[in-house]
């Protein structure tokens, strides 16, 4: 059986729901003291949305209970890294 593309695999997840995670996901990814409460925080909250996302993907497609929440992670981290990459806006020199 062909495994499903990435956009099966997250489901009907929106571009809103991408730049929330995404937000979250880089705070803490990419934070200068790893170690902080505000880093801890926004992982928290980058797993908790994850988490929520997940479920409400699953009540939209049961099917994709069956490709689990540890590929779903995955493929939302992707999404989120290529969303930050894309609205990535340097810095003027």
């Amino acid at each position: 059986m062909p495994e499903a593309s990435g956009d099966a695999r997250l489901g009907e997840l929106s571009r809103e729901d991408v730049a929330r995670l995404a937000s979250s996901y880089d705070r803490f990814v990419h934070a200068l003291d790893p170690f902080s409460e505000e880093t801890a925080a926004a992982e928290r909250e980058f797993k908790r949305d994850l988490a929520d996302c997940f479920d409400i993907a699953c009540i939209r497609n049961p099917e994709l209970k069956q490709v689990g929440f540890s590929t779903f992670r995955r493929e939302v981290i992707k999404r989120c890294r290529k969303f930050l990459k894309t609205t990535d806006k340097p810095s003027g020199v």
